[in-house]
């Protein structure tokens, strides 16, 4: 009897365990190191972030549930044959591995969403782009890409950015995805955005500081979803009073342009939370009339 009770005991604890290992949480990171711990098919987000590891480590291949790659900082230029195994994992960031250009491993992922690309030295964008159909989201820094356009056959493309990649223009691919919810553009040479914008109804998101804009566009105020506009660090010497009419937007930076003042309509944006306009040229005695004008907004100055 002890011993059939010592039996029942250990098996319970042995179920236990296995539950555990199960039931692993979805949104830690694991490393190299972790893996040899756990239960290879519970792991769902893999980190590795060392200038000395130039190749994806093999034991991350038994990992067939994973969604989160994060590679960046690593020095791998190869994405092995076995990622396209990898039916789940939809964001894959390759960020400073001082690539040339995109491993063409990475087309092999049979439903990648998100592809992280900052601070490499990718120049050229290949044919093999459209083979990723299910695309939603490209981030990028570093040289100027000169065929941003290859980007129109993917169909999903919804957040976009290009960022200190010294572009002149605003990108003209993104003007064939005007359900483009996030745009990323920061520090390029970028000196005004397109009318077409007016027409992107579900943008949410705009971020074009360290340009040389000299003007905020009146298009811009008709987009009702927008809840971020990021202007900092341009050279708009004036902001137009249909600002006012951004009634969505939470978060607004006007930061370190050559700005004189903030019209009184800005007390009309009703969702208006933050608005930064440090590094500008607005008086003391007009930052107080503007605090007391719209006092539910936090104003820095």
């Amino acid at each position: 009897m002890k011993n059939s009770l010592l039996f029942l005991i250990g098996f319970i604890t042995l179920i236990g365990t296995f539950s555990c290992c199960a039931q692993s949480d979805p949104n830690k990171y694991y490393g190299v190191h972790d893996l040899k711990k756990v239960n290879p098919k519970t792991v769902y987000r893999f980190r590795i972030n060392d200038s000395t590891i130039t190749e994806v480590p093999k034991v991350l291949k038994k990992c067939t549930n994973i969604q989160y790659i994060d590679l960046r900082g690593c020095r791998i230029d190869n994405i092995p044959s076995f990622f396209s195994k990898f039916t789940k994992l939809e964001t894959l960031s390759l960020s400073d591995n001082h690539l040339i250009e995109i491993p063409d491993g990475v087309f092999l992922i049979p439903h990648l969403k998100e592809l992280l690309l900052y601070d490499n030295r990718i120049t050229f964008l290949p044919a093999t782009m459209k083979d990723l159909q299910d695309l939603e989201s490209i981030h990028m820094s570093g040289p100027k890409v000169r065929n941003l356009d290859i980007l129109r056959d993917n169909p999903k493309l919804y957040s976009f950015g290009f960022n200190e990649m010294g572009l002149d223009e605003f990108p003209a691919v993104i003007l064939n995805f005007p359900k483009t919810k996030h745009i990323y553009l920061w520090e390029n040479n970028i000196t005004s955005l397109p009318e077409e914008l007016a027409s992107f109804d579900s943008l949410e998101y705009l971020n074009v500081s360290a340009n040389k804009l000299t003007e905020l566009p009146t298009e811009l105020a008709g987009l009702e979803k927008l809840k971020s506009l990021l202007l900092a660090d341009n050279e708009i010497s004036e902001v137009d009073s249909t600002i006012g009419l951004l009634d969505g937007v939470e978060v607004l930076y006007l930061s370190e342009n050559p700005l004189d003042d903030i019209p009184d309509a800005i007390a009309d944006m009703e969702n208006l939370e933050y608005c930064n306009a440090r590094k500008t040229n607005i008086t003391e005695e007009r930052q107080v009339e503007l605090r007391k004008m719209a006092p539910d907004v936090y104003f820095e100055f």
